[in-house]
């Protein structure tokens, strides 16, 4: 709610990375991925996506957060097991009811403006839309079922790269002292992360070792524990948060992921957006669209090496106004 926040269109981008590298298989093709993350139900914000992106991408892709909810009162359990969006089969308090429908429409919003009306496949425009929920999404986007999110679900480029799709996030902890500084959803721990992502993980590595010239590009909502872009660090006063799973880590550790990994793009931990490495595999914070952050990536196929790797990476940023609506609530304070 409140005013929309007062945006600039003048873009650059922060940082371009480039392996100078230019595909020249006749076979294989580049790949284009406009990446968007943590919207937190400010919409408005897209708008400022430049245009010319949006006509050259083949994909864009969404790691999480549409929404912006407190979880906590959102947690499944025995009376939720049913749509909750259909009062006669669920009986809940009419606040949540109206809670998850607002969800609903947040996603619906999205979907409806980047999946194009037409179906014709040789439309450069009719990019391919994808997303995955984030720990302020309702828990009806984890479920097949219930949802038009990719969470859990694998899809295929071509026939030597395929994408790999999963959300939530796990507890954020404080790295001076272990403790725990805020709830992960839908995962309590970095066990259950492990746990639920055992299907996920278990059909990638199948992929993997029984075609070693596959390869994957990893689409999660939170990061590696073991990447500076998992770090949150607001400012020089506040305590460093490690806000990434160790379980994610030790995965992209594993041989198969080192060797046919193309990179884990992710979201999240908004103040670290920027690449950085789990040893071979490129780790990638797209940033939050809330806070005027944004990515745009080349996947390129490498004849040289035999394989797809990240071409040209750049992030940009544009400005927005009192993101969070601090000013407006503490104006309100004043006022009372």
């Amino acid at each position: 709610g409140g005013v929309p926040p007062n945006t600039t269109t003048h873009q650059q981008p922060l940082q371009l990375l480039s392996l100078l590298l230019m595909p020249t298989s006749t076979t294989h093709k580049s790949f284009s991925f406009l990446l968007i993350s943590d919207i937190h139900e400010r919409q408005s914000n897209l708008d400022h996506i430049r245009p010319d992106l949006l006509k050259q991408a083949d994909y864009v892709v969404c790691l999480g957060d549409v929404c912006n909810l407190d979880n906590g009162g959102l947690q499944p359990d025995d009376k939720t097991t049913h749509n909750p969006l259909h009062e006669s089969e669920l009986d809940v308090d009419q606040s949540m009811l109206s809670t998850l429908r607002d969800a609903r429409t947040q996603c619906d919003q999205l979907q409806e403006r980047f999946v194009p009306q037409s179906k014709d496949s040789s439309d450069k425009s009719a990019a391919r839309f994808y997303w995955i929920p984030g720990n302020h999404d309702t828990y009806l986007d984890y479920l097949p079922e219930k949802t038009s999110s990719s969470h859990n679900k694998i899809v295929d480029i071509d026939s030597r790269l395929f994408m790999a799709f999963f959300g939530g996030a796990v507890p954020g902890y404080r790295q001076k002292d272990g403790v725990q500084e805020w709830d992960g959803y839908p995962y309590k721990s970095d066990a259950e992360l492990l746990q639920s992502m055992t299907d996920l993980r278990e059909k990638v590595e199948y992929k993997l070792k029984e075609h070693s010239d596959k390869q994957v590009i990893l689409f999660t909502h939170c990061g590696p524990s073991e990447s500076q872009t998992t770090l949150f660090w607001k400012d020089t006063n506040s305590d460093i948060i490690t806000s990434g799973s160790q379980s994610m880590s030790e995965w992209l550790k594993t041989k198969e992921m080192q060797r046919q990994c193309v990179a884990n793009l992710h979201g999240h931990t908004h103040p670290a957006t920027g690449k950085a490495h789990i040893a071979k595999v490129p780790v990638i914070n797209v940033g939050s669209i809330r806070e005027g952050r944004y990515a745009y990536m080349d996947v390129i196929f490498d004849e040289k090496d035999d394989k797809y790797k990240v071409g040209c990476l750049q992030l940009f940023e544009f400005h927005v106004e009192d993101p969070y609506g601090m000013q407006q609530k503490t104006a309100k304070k004043k006022e009372m």
